[in-house]
């Protein structure tokens, strides 16, 4: 029976020959501008930037997940609303029936 070794089951570029000559190139820094070599290469492109269409989602920010599940296999997901007038939590500025918090709003 033939020995297989490991190396017959790696890429060539996994050994460490290459990974020394892939490393061993250095650049050393450049003290300034006026020490830069004009290059007839072609400047690059600036990166595009890709949005995508339509306005961005908002997020609710008091979402709150029961950690135990009602009835069997279902989780109930609720969230509780905050009064922007107020301050208390249960419902929404337009239904306030309180004094505002801040007097000057």
């Amino acid at each position: 029976m033939r020995v297989k070794s490991a190396e017959n089951f790696l890429s060539p570029f996994l050994t460490m020959k290459t990974i020394r000559k892939t490393y061993g190139i250095c650049f050393n820094p450049v003290n300034s501008k006026e020490f830069w070599e004009p290059s007839d290469q072609l400047k690059p492109d600036p990166l595009r930037i890709v949005r995508p269409a339509g306005r961005p989602t908002k997020r609710r920010k008091e979402a709150v997940q029961p950690p135990a599940p009602v009835d069997g296999n279902k989780v109930r997901r609720t969230f509780h609303v905050t009064c922007s007038k107020c301050g208390e939590k249960g419902h929404y500025f337009k239904t306030c029936k309180g004094a505002p918090k801040n007097p000057n709003r």
